[in-house]
């Protein structure tokens, strides 16, 4: 269910806490305050009774996000942001191994990328006639160019619209905000304000940062990137979405995510760090061919 890195998002805060106040939702551990989310999510375009649970830590000097945590408590995987050197930290628990980058790195792999691709395409047309080479060039072009363009009228329709409608939920005041792709509504978020929760400007400007990484990560990779933005229109909200939904294009909701639970935690063992597991550039990965 890998939608919610890109959605992120929660409903429901504070199960059996609706009194629970911002300040009771935040510890200082050694002047460093962090809120944990847990966040269950529904894919419901593939099957509606499978549910998938994730946590959240926001802390002042790093975020981490575990994707798929099991019943023993282990996430499949982590994803963390660390603000002081703008770096990304990507732990593969199954595995014990972790992957690390920063812009410059992400721009290294992108070339070494770019290399191995002219290469395998070489290797495609060894052999062929003129004619057949020339083909696939062509090919290979338009497939760049039609990835390109995708991704430029994605981000060209793709509209953020504050609403006047708001409510409360467990004593969490929210508002509204639509996403439209196209003119068409493609999610929805109750964003609940960072004053509610007793988040500082300081902590709250991380969803700023990693939207700038994201933006240089599109420049480099000419907008052909796949990679999906980690926490699109984060840094738009001032606040913390308590739910999202996603539609199709009949305006049927195909995935939500509901924050469980809001909790304060200790700076516990391993959050925000490598627990000890292999280390390796994202370039390190691009295999050369001989």
């Amino acid at each position: 269910m890998r939608k919610l890195v890109v959605l992120m998002a929660g409903v429901l805060p504070i199960l059996g806490g609706a009194d629970l106040r911002a300040q009771e939702a935040q510890i200082e551990q050694g002047g460093a305050k962090i809120l944990k989310f847990e966040i269950v999510a529904e894919d419901l375009g593939v099957d509606p009774t499978v549910t998938e649970t994730n946590l959240l830590y926001l802390g002042p000097k790093a975020l981490q996000f575990d994707s798929e945590v099991g019943e023993s408590g282990a996430p499949l995987s982590s994803m963390v942001f660390r603000r002081e050197d703008q770096s990304y930290l990507i732990l593969f628990h199954e595995v014990n191994e972790a992957l690390v980058y920063d812009i410059d790195e992400f721009e290294e792999y992108t070339v070494k990328n770019e290399v191995l691709q002219d290469r395998l395409w070489e290797r495609l047309t060894e052999g062929r006639t003129p004619e057949e080479a020339e083909a696939l060039r062509k090919m290979r072009e338009s497939k760049r160019e039609t990835g390109r363009l995708g991704q430029e009228a994605m981000r060209a329709g793709l509209e953020l619209k504050k609403t006047e409608e708001n409510g409360e939920m467990d004593g969490h005041p929210w508002r509204k905000f639509q996403e439209f792709r196209s003119g068409t509504l493609s999610r929805e978020f109750l964003v609940t304000p960072w004053s509610h929760l007793g988040v500082d400007e300081e902590t709250s400007e991380i969803f700023d940062e990693i939207a700038a990484f994201d933006e240089q990560k599109r420049k480099i990779s000419k907008g052909v990137s796949r990679a999906p933005d980690s926490f699109e229109h984060y840094d738009e909200f001032d606040g913390f979405p308590l739910v999202v939904r996603q539609f199709d294009g009949a305006g049927n909701v195909v995935f939500t995510a509901t924050v469980t639970a809001i909790e304060s935690v200790t700076n516990e063992e391993g959050l925000f760090e490598n627990p000890g597991y292999v280390e390796e550039g994202m370039a390190d990965r691009v295999r050369t061919l001989e």
